[in-house]
């Protein structure tokens, strides 16, 4: 009944056995796969990082979990932990009535009791203090660059055009896959010899194999994930009142001094939630460097992981856990400490 109530296409004459309407919902299918297309690739892409981003996430939880269970057989408990295994060691009748607050615990034999010798050879482990370096010095280059790139980029989205979405998406996407194992083994390759970037350059340097540039090759790694921050300040630089502007261009004031003295106080907020970060990385020492060349990469996370994993130390691991966790909440509370003398609220 449709394909006789409307009219045909007429054409030179010829009469063909098409409908106007039939060739109008053709072209909007033709458009709308070809947008669902888009729309499935984009979800692809993400839907891919998403899943990274979750199977590094239960990963994490499984080795977590492992790690929990084996902190009670290993140095560092809490009061609470030694108190209950020596109540219920002494009501259970048996001679057993010491408190294992450490042990040489390596998987594959029984724990054996050491005290804090875990904690004192820690302590004279030069390597220690080495990872300990390396990781302070990536945090306190790596936060503040990414945080100066986000801040960048969100002052130039912050005007609104037509691809601004579009913009946001593109910068926000590193953020998504940047942690994945595929984007290091990527980034391995690109720095290698024969990689990417020296064939841009023209020259033939080893990037990874150089004690002073494969930290750096990591650090540019982690700055290139900076879409997470900048659609954080992006989101923080909408919610300032027009009104503070408005008044500094009447009395005169650049777009320079707005920034120094309008915009930049009312992201230190923002700025401050986003600092307590750099400690944790691992995955990106692990795949692209494994610590090398010397050391140099050797970040305390992965140190930390070489001792339990590939050197059976346990014990000595979980007790480098307790000393990152005691730094970690040092570091937070000198923060908070200090937040009220350069945080605007």
């Amino acid at each position: 009944l449709i394909w006789r109530n409307y009219p045909l296409l007429h054409f030179k004459g010829k009469d063909y056995q098409v409908e106007k309407k039939f060739v109008l919902e053709m072209v909007v299918a033709g458009f709308s796969m070809a947008l669902m297309s888009a729309i499935y690739n984009i979800g692809s892409v993400i839907l891919q990082g998403s899943i990274n981003a979750l199977g590094n996430l239960y990963i994490t939880a499984q080795v977590g979990a492992r790690r929990l269970a084996e902190l009670f057989h290993t140095p560092g408990l809490a009061l609470g932990t030694s108190v209950a295994t020596y109540t219920s060691q002494n009501m259970g009748g048996g001679n057993r009535n010491r408190i294992k607050k450490g042990c040489n615990y390596n998987i594959l034999k029984p724990a054996r009791w050491v005290g804090l010798k875990n904690f004192i050879d820690i302590f004279q482990d030069p390597t220690f203090y080495k990872a300990l370096g390396v990781t302070l010095k990536f945090a306190f280059i790596s936060v503040p660059l990414k945080l100066v790139f986000a801040l960048i980029v969100a002052l130039i989205l912050l005007k609104g055009t037509k691809l601004t979405p579009f913009y946001r998406a593109a910068y926000y996407l590193p953020s998504i896959l940047g942690s994945s194992v595929a984007v290091a083994i990527l980034w391995k390759r690109m720095f290698a010899v024969d990689g990417l970037v020296n064939k841009l350059l023209g020259i033939q340097f080893a990037w990874l194999g150089s004690t002073t540039a494969a930290l750096w090759v990591i650090i540019l790694l982690a700055v290139w994930q900076f879409g997470s921050s900048m659609l954080i300040f992006l989101s923080a630089m909408k919610q300032i009142p027009p009104e503070l502007y408005e008044a500094a261009r009447v009395d005169g004031a650049g777009g320079i001094y707005s920034f120094f003295r309008i915009t930049l106080p009312l992201l230190t907020p923002t700025i401050f939630f986003n600092l307590i970060n750099g400690f944790m990385v691992f995955a990106q020492g692990q795949i692209i460097t494994d610590g090398k060349p010397m050391n140099s990469t050797l970040f305390y996370v992965l140190y930390m992981y070489q001792q339990s994993f590939e050197y059976s130390k346990v014990g000595y691991a979980a007790a480098m856990g307790w000393i990152l966790l005691v730094l970690v909440a040092l570091f937070t509370g000198l923060l908070f400490k200090t937040k009220k003398y350069w945080v605007y609220e």
